[in-house]
């Protein structure tokens, strides 16, 4: 019964050693694997018996990568045309892209979803008073504020931690609402 146990025990450590060894050599494979890929150098070229050097395939790998920034920045551009953000205009012999008025509406609001930096003592609070005629308008700044992390407090009064007074307060004058919106930076 004892040598059984031992021979078990024997078998399990054996076993878990072996798993562990695999497991290592499959992660170096792995990271070879990804390192070969990177670097691109098993191409060979299909009218030649051989491999590139490293050094030409790196050049070639470049020069790929600088061609996909360059399709990758066209087509951001062909997005953002066809939403209207941006439009363009000849300068002489360069093309010159523009904000539009949605365009800027869009960069504020990523700018003030992405501000990171949070009071202490303060919070930033948005009060606003739209007439009944536009109700629309106040639904959609309500939305609005509610996307881009506002927290509702009372009626018309929406705050939030993050100081965003500067970028909301340009919103605001984009958006020619400052008669009914009003900022405020308040200590707690």
């Amino acid at each position: 019964m004892t040598n059984d146990l031992l021979a078990k025990n024997k078998d399990n450590k054996t076993a878990r050693i072996a798993r562990k060894s695999l497991k290592i050599t499959a992660m170096i494979l792995i990271e070879l694997l990804e390192k070969v890929e990177d670097m691109n150098f098993l191409r060979a070229h299909p009218w030649a018996g051989y491999s590139k050097s490293i050094r030409a395939d790196r050049c070639e790998y470049d020069r790929a990568q600088r061609d996909k920034e360059k399709w990758q920045t066209k087509q951001a551009i062909k997005r953002l045309r066809e939403r209207k953000f941006i439009k363009a205009r000849k300068d002489g012999d360069r093309v010159v892209y523009e904000l539009t008025a949605g365009g800027k509406v869009k960069a504020l609001e990523i700018a003030l979803r992405s501000s990171k930096y949070v009071f202490d003592e303060k919070i930033c609070l948005v009060s606003f008073d739209f007439p009944e005629a536009s109700r629309r308008a106040r639904n959609h700044f309500r939305h609005f504020l509610k996307k881009i992390g506002f927290k509702f407090v009372q009626g018309s009064v929406w705050s939030s931690r993050r100081d965003v007074s500067i970028p909301m307060q340009q919103l605001i004058n984009l958006l020619r609402i400052e008669s009914w919106v009003k900022v405020y930076i308040v200590v707690k």
